[in-house]
């Protein structure tokens, strides 16, 4: 009976870290960042929530895979910080950007436009991959990048989707998601755009070495079944059908192509 419970002390050392680090990024993300995330959830603010919730997502990924692989304690606290530092960095570079453009990110999710708000999630939800690729290879190269961008583009026209297919929620909710300000037709045009995007994306990886042949046809399929049915929902008159298709075939998309490149790196021959 002993034996069983030699493991409980590592246990709860890691699951104390990991509260520990969770409680410290969600605090120290919503003080760091202009607007105040708690007020604005309170308050129903969807954007924020989005975005606040796609960063902690996008946090405690990285932060389970270091915990599943890491070869010791103390390197699953820096692996967690290294995430930690991520999702910071990623909503100030975005932050940046935008202001490059002349528009304010956090006054984008204060005023309760959820296309900011996706679009902070999709790049906080696109890291646990790019983390996870750092953690092996020890660099981030071409690879991450490519992983990076490609988690993006898929998150958008996905999340879309939802919107659609859940737009009687939204509307009553009062919640302004894209197809509600803007239309489903405009959403539409974002899928297709995004979409349209995301094939090349993920074919870069077979052009950078860094996916084979069994993974480019996976690739070429899915994506282009994909485009397809976008293509259809401008001749297609059952919006909430049509949206549904969508977001099922985005989820067997991203999984296929993450399944084969996992076999891909088992099997040698596939490659």
């Amino acid at each position: 009976m002993l034996h069983y419970l030699q493991g409980l002390p590592s246990f709860f050392a890691y699951l104390l870290g990991a509260l520990a680090l969770l409680v410290a990024f969600m605090y120290c993300y919503s003080r760091l960042t202009p607007h105040h995330e708690w007020a604005l959830i309170r308050a129903g603010n969807a954007a924020a929530a989005t975005a606040y919730g796609g960063s902690i997502l996008g946090f405690t990924l990285p932060l389970y895979s270091a915990m599943a692989h890491s070869i010791s304690y103390i390197d699953f606290i820096l692996w967690g910080v290294v995430a930690f530092g991520v999702q910071i960095a990623t909503f100030f570079g975005l932050k940046l950007f935008l202001r490059r453009q002349g528009e304010s990110l956090s006054q984008h999710i204060t005023e309760g436009h959820q296309a900011y708000g996706t679009l902070v999630g999709s790049l906080s939800g696109a890291m646990p991959p790019v983390v996870g690729y750092c953690a092996v290879t020890g660099q981030f190269d071409s690879g991450a990048l490519m992983l990076l961008v490609i988690f993006c583009l898929w998150q958008m026209p996905h999340s879309y989707a939802i919107a659609i297919f859940r737009y009687a929620d939204y509307q009553r909710a009062s919640i302004p998601v894209l197809p509600v300000v803007h239309g489903i037709k405009m959403a539409k045009h974002h899928i297709l755009g995004y979409i349209v995007a995301f094939i090349p994306a993920s074919l870069a990886l077979v052009l950078a070495s860094q996916a084979g042949m069994g993974y480019l046809c996976v690739a070429l399929v899915m994506g282009g079944y994909w485009l397809y049915l976008a293509l259809r929902g401008y001749r297609l008159d059952d919006d909430v059908r049509w949206a549904r298709k969508v977001f099922g075939v985005s989820i067997l998309t991203i999984t296929a192509m993450s399944l084969v490149m996992v076999l891909e790196a088992m099997v040698p021959m596939w490659v």
